[in-house]
């Protein structure tokens, strides 16, 4: 299923194939920062005091989607943002995906939208843009809170992406998604739900297959990344 999903997947998202699934769509708006554009989301008044809502690693603006609102019901202008390379936000290979960086795309954010100073809520991930945009702009920020924040890049540093930035390893992984994929097919050829034996044959195949061109390709990786300096 993970192979196929790799597979089939769209190489960008059509906004106007999808807005009709993200809830609260109609107070989405898109932004150009630093040449990426910004996904966001703007509820209540703009004369009202500002939040600027910050999710955490892996999440998006649908986080904050039953308490974005809320929140402009209470008399604030809330702005929910999807950080680069999150949500429907550009993810630019060009972009280093650091805190700091992260943090001084808020502050021109805050810019281009004409906010001056603002009460930074972040979560997670997002705490620590939130927190860096509080040291690095501090005249920007009116206040901060923080939601089990996290405090430095160290995800950065895990293995597995490290390995996965490298072009040809991540080739090899969707290669190895590919094969998975392939013997899939076959399988779901042949299926038959009264020959059990022939469907765990396929499952062991596509299992072996899987994990042994997963596991050439990280050990390869491994040998680039040992004799890499900067990977290590």
């Amino acid at each position: 299923l993970i192979a196929w999903k790799v597979l089939t997947r769209a190489g960008e998202v059509v906004w106007d194939n999808v807005a009709d699934k993200v809830p609260h769509s109609e107070n989405s708006h898109f932004t150009e920062v630093d040449g990426a554009t910004i996904h966001y989301q703007e509820f209540g008044a703009k004369s009202n005091p500002t939040l600027i809502l910050l999710h955490g690693y892996t999440s998006s603006t649908y986080v904050w989607h039953a308490v974005a609102p809320a929140l402009a019901d209470a008399g604030f202008h809330v702005v929910a943002v999807d950080l680069l390379g999150f949500g429907y936000s550009d993810k630019p290979a060009w972009f280093d995906y650091a805190i700091t960086s992260q943090a001084r795309i808020i502050e021109r954010l805050m810019d281009r939208l004409g906010i001056g100073r603002a009460t930074l809520i972040g979560s997670s991930y997002g705490g620590a843009v939130a927190s860096t945009v509080a040291l690095d702009y501090a005249e920007r920020v009116e206040k901060l809170v923080l939601v089990d924040a996290v405090i430095n890049d160290k995800v950065k540093n895990n293995t597995v992406l490290k390995l996965a930035a490298i072009p040809v390893v991540r080739s090899s992984w969707v290669s190895a998604a590919a094969y998975g994929a392939f013997f899939g097919l076959c399988a779901y050829a042949t299926y038959d739900l009264t020959n059990l034996a022939t469907l765990r044959g396929w499952t062991v195949a596509i299992t072996v297959v899987d994990i042994a061109w997963g596991a050439i390709a990280t050990a390869a990786a491994t040998l680039v990344v040992c004799r890499i300096p900067a990977l290590r």
